[in-house]
């Protein structure tokens, strides 16, 4: 039987030579073959297709059982990994997302979540490769190094332009470091913290990895359906770039997953333009997707037209299909009410002035009392003092005492009747003054364009 070395020597010695050399190596799916191919893509300087090569070289060799240079290749494929660059494009147009652009010849999608495709240390160009034209960009990528670029698009989605985003000088170990932190948390079932340490390692410098324990601590923190999502990406960024452990990996979570999500259709047909979101997130219309069981809040919104907003309890299988009806225009909406009026759902409250008025009117039937009592009082000695003067005592001490008295007494009445009359006239004053208001009022009058509202009414 021929050792591997064997065979890759006689298919190197078969191979043609040539600028063709490597296409026809291709075409061989056999270990043996991707390892010659692999050694063609490297004597050619296509380091990123060399890496593909070998990937797929060391997975056949596992199927096969052959063990014997596993080792040897996987150092060489984590040898090559850094001295690699690797580049992701990104953009926050819902447009762009799913379109691909060429780097080198390779294929290198745009996602809202940047994934990076390794490329050849040096200068690359970036060139257009489906939907829109792209402007051609000339980059200097190093060994090691990960550039990400925000993909722009005109109005008429006719030209995308790159733009490349500015990076700490120190992005690579702080990447490492936040990574790091991120995995201690998630041992110690941190599982938010660890989110917050994995998404910032992510955001520092794209790794699939990265993502895949993203998806781990959404999952571990009841976020099935956002953890559904990302397994998919990693599995789609993991089998482009020939990552096979991290593809099967990711691939079994996202079946795993499933199983305990929901699955949801809202239909949209009458509504083309519409944008859907459910729980506050963007959601594909007119497919089914799975969501997290347990209320979901649908809200669907599109320009000139009145939100559309309703609430759903789902709890597994079978698929709930919601069908949306035509979304009602804001003209429409506001000529089928010529005038709305709003009242404050809160009566006014009574007037704190008012509330009181009763306490200076409590007050002055006390002061007419006392002052009534007082200038009683006062009479009872002046007519004591009347008998004094029939029986001529008149001027003795006592007599004396007692005028003095009276007067005293009859001063103090009338002050006192004098201060009642006042408390009066300040109760009525209060309640006078203390009066509610109108009850507010504001009446909403669209313009005959149904563009416009105009404000009338008391405030």
């Amino acid at each position: 039987m021929m050792s591997v070395a064997a065979v890759v020597l006689s298919l190197l010695a078969a191979a043609p030579s040539g600028p063709d050399r490597c296409v026809d190596l291709a075409r061989g799916t056999s270990a043996e073959s991707l390892l010659v191919l692999a050694d063609c893509y490297r004597d050619s300087g296509r380091a990123p297709l060399e890496l593909f090569a070998l990937s797929d070289a060391v997975q056949a060799f596992a199927a096969t059982g052959t063990s014997a240079l596993q080792a040897s290749l996987t150092e060489r494929i984590t040898t090559l990994k850094s001295r690699l660059g690797w580049v992701a494009i990104r953009t926050e147009d819902k447009r762009l997302e799913g379109l691909e652009v060429t780097v080198e010849g390779l294929v290198v999608p745009i996602h809202a979540r940047p994934q990076t495709s390794p490329v050849s240390p040096g200068n690359v160009t970036v060139l257009s490769h489906t939907a829109a034209a792209t402007e051609p960009l000339s980059l200097h990528v190093q060994e090691g190094q990960t550039l990400v670029l925000l993909a722009k698009a005109d109005s008429p989605l006719t030209r995308i332009t790159l733009e490349l985003e500015p990076r700490p000088a120190n992005a690579t170990k702080a990447s490492l470091e936040a990574f790091a932190q991120g995995r201690k948390q998630l041992r110690n079932s941190q599982w938010k913290d660890a989110e917050t340490s994995f998404a910032e390692a992510y955001r520092l410098e794209p790794a699939v990895g990265t993502l895949l324990n993203i998806a781990e601590c959404l999952d571990r923190e009841n976020q099935a359906a956002k953890a559904w999502a990302i397994f998919g990406e990693v599995t789609e960024w993991a089998h482009r770039i020939h990552d096979a452990t991290r593809e099967k990996m990711a691939s079994a979570r996202m079946l795993e997953v499933q199983k305990s999500l929901s699955t949801l259709e809202i239909k949209v047909a009458p509504n083309p333009a519409a944008i859907v979101t459910v729980n506050g997130a963007e959601f594909a219309a007119n497919a089914v997707r799975p969501v997290t069981p347990g209320q979901q809040t649908v809200v669907i919104s599109s320009p000139g037209y009145v939100d559309w907003k309703t609430t759903l309890e789902i709890r597994g299988p079978p698929t709930v299909v919601l069908q949306v009806p035509p979304l009602v225009t804001i003209a429409d909406s506001l000529a089928a009410h010529t005038a709305l009026t709003v009242e404050s759902p809160v009566k006014p409250a009574q007037s704190s002035l008012r509330a009181r008025a009763w306490i200076p009117l409590v007050a002055a039937g006390a002061l007419a009392a006392s002052g009534g009592l007082c200038i009683a009082s006062a009479n009872l000695d002046y007519q004591s003092l009347n008998r004094l003067e029939e029986r001529g005592t008149w001027g003795s001490p006592d007599s004396i005492r007692r005028a003095v008295a009276g007067e005293t007494k009859q001063t103090v009445g009338w002050v006192l009747i004098g201060a009642a009359g006042a408390a009066v006239l300040t109760s009525g004053l209060m309640f006078v003054l203390g009066a509610p208001a109108d009850q507010p009022t504001v009446t909403l009058v669209p313009a005959r364009d149904g563009a416009t509202l105009s404000l009338t009414g008391t405030f």
